[in-house]
């Protein structure tokens, strides 16, 4: 069954960092990867003084610093090693193989080229939209009101030109239930207002996938909801 969806949006904003995603913990943690001490610093003080320390080391060592402490188990030495240099010239947060990873790298290229003051690492820029999905006359579907991924992405890719990238290369999974890879697209979902006929939410997202939408006007979607 097919639903008609009105897609109204509200908002439009490049990010050059996401809000909290990187927290003081986060900041004691990496100058603890760093082997800086950090138990004198004040909770004002702990994200200039991790910067501070990144730049006391040559950029690749610094990129792995940040690449080692946020994925972890998830990239080998090797993978670190490689991406330390990758990351000096591309957008890894838009090329890396497995999108599930992008938002992390985004979080990392953010700070790098925070901390060289844009000096050597290209900038990262995310995109933040507000969007009211309604209907008219009947409750929306229980999957848009649960800010179900798969159904947020097709709904937005319908007030993208033909020619923007989601369009291109999710032709197939876009006709699909669900599109596996929705959550990798869209970073975050939050859930601002929710009523039986029309929800508000604030998405955030890549540069790479939703920069088309600034351009967007109201419209109107279809749903197929089996």
């Amino acid at each position: 069954m097919k639903k008609t969806i009105n897609c109204t949006p509200n908002s439009f904003k490049t990010l050059e960092r996401i809000p909290n995603s990187w927290s003081q913990a986060d900041y004691s943690a990496l100058l603890k990867e760093m082997e800086y001490d950090s138990e004198e610093a004040s909770t004002e003080e702990l994200e200039e003084l991790c910067l501070l320390s990144l730049t006391d080391f040559e950029k690749e060592e610094a990129a792995q610093k940040v690449l080692r402490y946020v994925f972890k188990s998830h990239l080998n030495e090797g993978q670190i090693q490689n991406l330390s240099h990758e990351m000096q010239e591309e957008k890894v947060w838009e090329e890396y193989a497995d999108i599930q990873l992008h938002e992390q790298f985004f979080n990392v290229g953010e700070i790098l080229y925070k901390a060289f003051n844009g000096q050597g690492f290209p900038m990262a820029k995310a995109i933040e939209i507000l969007v009211t999905f309604s209907s008219e006359k009947e409750p929306l579907p229980k999957k848009l009101r649960d800010a179900d991924p798969s159904v947020i992405l097709k709904l937005l890719a319908q007030g993208l030109p033909n020619n923007a990238i989601i369009n291109r290369l999710y032709t197939d999974q876009l006709q699909q239930e669900v599109i596996s890879e929705a959550d990798a697209i869209l970073w975050q979902i939050h859930l601002l207002d929710s009523q039986e006929k029309s929800i508000q939410l604030k998405i955030i997202s890549s540069q790479y996938w939703l920069e088309d939408f600034k351009f967007t006007e109201p419209y109107t979607a279809l749903l197929n909801i089996t």
